[in-house]
C-alpha cells in the first residue's frame, strides 16, 4: 500500500513538474495575437509649422507586410529646405553645446523605434530634450496613423517653446 502511494505521489510531482515546465505555445501565441498589427504603407507626421529657429520636424515610418515598421526617418526640415541632420554648421555648434547633433540622435531615434516597435519603449537622449519630445509626439501620432491605415500626413501643433522645458538651447 505504502508502496503504490508512493508510486502515485512521485508520478503526481512529475507530471506536475513536466506541464510547469513545459512551453506556454497557447499563451504566447495568445499575447503575438493580442498586440496591435500595423497595416502596411507609409505613414508620415509632421508639425503643422516650423519652430522659432525655422525648422519643421517630421517623421516617416515605414510598415512591412508583417505589419512590422520597417524603416523610420526623423529629421528636421528648414525653410529653405535642407535637412538638420545634413547642416555642417549647425550639428557642429549642437555637438559643442550639448555633446551631440541631429546627425546623431535624429537616426538613434530611428533606429530604436525599429528595435522596440512601440513608440512608448523610445527613450529621450541627454542632449537632445525638445528633439526627445519632438520625436515621441511624430511617432505616436505616425503608429495610431499605421493602427487605422490612414496614409495621409498627420499634423501637429507645435507647443510653444516657453512650455517644453530645458530644451537643446540656442542653436
Amino acid at each position: 500500500m505504502k508502496k503504490r502511494l508512493l508510486i502515485m505521489v512521485l508520478w503526481m510531482i512529475t507530471a506536475g513538474t513536466l506541464l510547469a515546465c513545459s512551453p506556454q505555445t497557447e499563451n504566447a501565441q495568445f499575447v503575438e495575437e493580442s498586440k496591435t498589427r500595423l497595416i502596411p504603407g507609409t505613414y508620415r507626421a509632421e508639425f503643422d509649422q516650423p519652430d522659432s529657429r525655422g525648422w519643421t520636424p517630421f517623421l516617416v515610418m515605414e510598415i512591412n507586410d508583417e505589419g512590422k515598421i520597417a524603416e523610420v526617418n526623423f529629421d528636421y526640415i528648414s525653410t529653405e529646405g535642407t535637412f538638420k541632420t545634413q547642416d555642417a554648421d549647425y550639428n557642429q555648434r549642437m555637438t559643442a553645446a550639448n555633446g551631440l547633433g541631429p546627425k546623431t540622435y535624429c537616426p538613434r531615434f530611428a533606429k530604436n523605434l525599429i528595435i522596440y516597435q512601440d513608440p512608448a519603449q523610445v527613450d529621450g537622449i541627454t542632449g537632445a530634450t525638445s528633439s526627445s519630445q519632438e520625436f515621441k509626439q511624430l511617432a505616436q501620432a505616425a503608429y495610431a496613423a499605421a493602427e487605422k491605415g490612414s496614409q495621409g500626413t498627420v499634423y501637429l501643433s507645435h507647443i510653444p517653446e516657453g512650455d517644453q522645458g530645458s530644451g537643446e538651447g540656442d542653436s
